[in-house]
């Protein structure tokens, strides 16, 4: 991917490879590399004055950011991303992070504050977007079934493999309502499907459904299927950072199912 990069040089899409190499990065938890690809590609976007395409990315990174338990610079992404477009999806976005990361009520805030500039006849705002922002503020509050009601406008876009985030969002409310068989499908349907893009460059649902998938085995009762995909997300993280949360709790669950 480096080298597409390099070949892009100059090119007005070259701050988007950047995104593609921090969501790579981030995908294999490495997250130092992550921040400097997405600075990289934000201040090439802003200097040719594309603050939205600059708040993505960083809206991008905060998601990513929140998933894995790094709660404090995901909420810094988010002011930040903010700071530079308050549109809808920027704010359905940063709601879903700010959830995800545990504050619910302003993530409440920001997802009314989306609706309020969006017709009802936005179709990916209302089935997908919104969903999302409102599933991850209900398991924020505690309260999956809830959540899974939320995401229930997704049934008809879940095949497309542009809906494994959702997916990967509804496959945790799942888990924390107790539906070990249904969140294993919806991560499962993750794995299946990786999408398509340059090499590595996976979203990080996509790697972090591996998890998913061992604790929702575990949560039926299947522990050789538990451990091979906790094996799984481990060889996949073989190089992350060592301080990333979500790595270290899957270290410990790992090291107490295999002592089991």
């Amino acid at each position: 991917m480096r080298r597409q990069s390099e070949a892009l040089r100059g090119d007005p899409e070259e701050q988007f490879m950047r995104s593609l190499e921090a969501s790579a990065a981030a995908s294999r938890g490495q997250f130092k590399v992550a921040r400097e690809r997405t600075r990289e590609g934000v201040d090439l976007a802003l200097k040719r004055r594309l603050n939205q395409s600059a708040s993505r990315m960083v809206g991008i990174l905060a998601t990513d950011e929140a998933h894995v338990g790094n709660f404090d610079p995901a909420r810094q992404d988010v002011a930040e991303a903010l700071k530079l477009n308050r549109g809808p999806e920027a704010l359905v976005l940063a709601a879903q992070v700010l959830a995800v990361s545990g504050d619910a009520a302003r993530a409440s805030a920001l997802a009314a504050e989306a609706v309020g500039q969006v017709p009802p006849t936005h179709t990916t705002f209302h089935a997908i977007g919104l969903p999302m922002a409102q599933a991850a503020i209900h398991l924020a509050q505690r309260a999956p079934d809830q959540a899974l009601q939320a995401m229930k406008p997704l049934a008809a876009y879940e095949r497309s493999s542009a809906a494994n985030p959702a997916l990967y969002l509804r496959g945790l409310a799942h888990l924390a309502a107790g539906h070990g068989a249904e969140a294993a499908s919806d991560f499962q349907k993750i794995i299946d499907r990786p999408g398509a893009g340059p090499p590595n460059a996976i979203p990080i649902a996509n790697a972090l459904a591996r998890l998913g998938l061992a604790r929702a085995a575990a949560e039926t009762g299947d522990i050789a299927k538990s451990r091979r995909a906790y094996q799984d997300f481990l060889a996949l993280w073989k190089d992350a950072d060592p301080d990333v949360p979500i790595l270290l709790q899957a270290k410990a669950e790992y090291a107490k199912l295999a002592g089991s």
